[in-house]
């Protein structure tokens, strides 16, 4: 098995290396210096189109608010072959059967992958715990987020103002065609 450079299990993916999941209280102050690392590679732009705001991630406060983990959260990341954090997921359990998901890759590795392989694991993720659907709201001109969840088979579902609401139905076929789906996804993947 891969081990990541916190010495726990990791996926290899092309270029990028999956970080397993890390849920509430498992973040350590090594932790947050890699994701300190990764926040100061993230242009500003990034920053407001994932959080839907104009945010100072070098505020430690701020940081450990968007970053931390609470209640039924997690965070799981892909590294660059430096072992640099490329992009961190969030995936929050909304009820039993579904989950909001959220990415956000580093500025220079933006379209080479690493959104897509977070959004393969958290896709395979959902499925192998028989989620029956995941959730996302994105700020509608988001177009790379928005183009990305529909090649992976997510639908928009309404939302207003800014932000539109994104829907992954995980039932059925679905699940076991999803792997395809997300191959594809990864070979399509512009490097």
């Amino acid at each position: 098995m891969n081990t990541d450079v916190l010495g726990q299990p990791s996926g290899h993916f092309g270029e990028f290396h999956h970080r397993s999941v890390f849920s509430s209280g498992e973040v350590t102050e090594h932790t947050w210096e890699l994701i300190r690392a990764f926040v100061t590679r993230v242009e500003r732009q990034d920053i407001r189109m994932r959080f839907g705001a104009q945010i100072n991630l070098r505020d430690e406060p701020t940081l450990r608010r968007f970053f931390g983990i609470t209640g039924a959260g997690e965070i799981s990341w892909v590294l660059d072959r430096e072992g640099s954090i490329a992009g961190i997921s969030h995936r929050v359990r909304s009820s039993r059967s579904d989950a909001e998901i959220a990415l956000l890759v580093r500025s220079d590795l933006k379209r080479r992958g690493a959104g897509t392989r977070m959004l393969q694991e958290l896709i395979a993720t959902s499925c192998r715990e028989k989620l029956t659907t995941l959730h996302a709201v994105v700020l509608r001109e988001n177009k790379d987020v928005i183009r990305l969840a529909a090649k992976a088979g997510f639908i928009p579902k309404g939302g207003g103002g800014l932000s539109m609401k994104l829907e992954l139905p995980l039932t059925g076929e679905r699940c076991t065609c999803r792997g395809k789906a997300l191959k594809t996804l990864v070979t399509n993947a512009t490097p």
